[in-house]
């Protein structure tokens, strides 16, 4: 991209930028996702699901819900009430310690 835009390129450090570097909306992302997904061979999903996936795997991890939050641009309210099954299942497998196996392969 950098070398299709030459000079009109602008740095901006970002995952998904524009032809030239800039931010893109948020509706582009969301319609272009899925065919990018496609074109390298990922799962086809919405692209918010990735944030949810996201913040399930930082909960998952141990990371303080008030930074997850922040993170999502949610209120703390928010978070809980929407990953209170996660929540749940985190104070369950810390109960089980050692003993709860988590992979596949039983």
């Amino acid at each position: 991209m950098r070398k299709a835009a030459r000079d009109k390129w602008q740095e901006n450090d970002l995952v998904f930028p524009s032809e030239v570097g800039t931010p893109i909306g948020s509706d582009r992302i969301t319609h272009e996702f899925p065919d990018l997904a496609k074109k390298t061979g990922m799962p086809v999903v919405r692209f918010h699901d990735c944030r949810h996936t996201a913040a399930s795997i930082m909960l998952s991890h141990g990371i303080p819900p008030i930074i997850v939050a922040g993170m999502l641009g949610h209120s703390l309210a928010i978070l809980m009430t929407t990953y209170a099954h996660l929540a749940r299942f985190v104070r369950y497998a810390i109960s089980q310690g050692p003993r709860m196996k988590c992979s596949r392969d039983g």
